[in-house]
């Protein structure tokens, strides 16, 4: 069996296209000073965990872009159903496990249930929109990757196999 390309870090890094877009979208927007004018630091006291959350979701999605890649190659023809799949199964966990750690007892003051609710449902449309549109760009380029291959048999097999070998 020939070692196919699945094109699995060009995917995870197209998936940065949505949470970058968020980033610059935050930069641009956000005040940075609370309402009395004093500097409001809370963004930058979130950037550890901001950066670890990163590096999991980067992790996550090379093991599913491994996965996807393959399991792409074994379809006859390769559609993004099981991409879709994908982001699914894997934003699912990972917006419970922010609702869980939003929600955990021993909080000073924890957020309303709704409020973490909101948020957890706000995490899991992001993180799908990231995780689907590197499944968009596996697919696009194993179907490129694809078209690009003769698979036309060779003039003695098509030979053969026109005589029933």
């Amino acid at each position: 069996m020939e070692n196919k390309p699945k094109y699995i870090v060009a995917s995870a890094m197209s998936s940065f296209i949505v949470p970058f877009a968020m980033v610059v979208w935050f930069v641009f927007t956000y005040s940075f000073t609370n309402p009395d004018g004093t500097p409001d630091n809370a963004p930058i006291r979130s950037i550890p965990a901001v950066f670890l959350f990163s590096i999991l979701v980067f992790l996550f999605q090379l093991a599913a872009y491994t996965a996807l890649g393959n399991s792409i190659h074994k379809q006859q023809s390769p559609n993004i159903k099981p991409g879709a799949v994908y982001a699914t199964v894997l934003s699912t966990p990972m917006a419970i496990l922010v609702y869980l750690i939003a929600t955990m007892p021993g909080q000073s003051e924890p957020p309303s249930t709704l409020l973490a609710i909101t948020i957890t449902l706000q995490l899991f449309a992001f993180l799908w929109a990231s995780f689907i549109t590197g499944a968009f760009v596996q697919l696009w380029l194993v179907n490129k990757h694809n078209k690009s291959i003769n698979y036309a048999p060779s003039a003695p097999d098509a030979q053969k196999a026109r005589a029933g070998y």
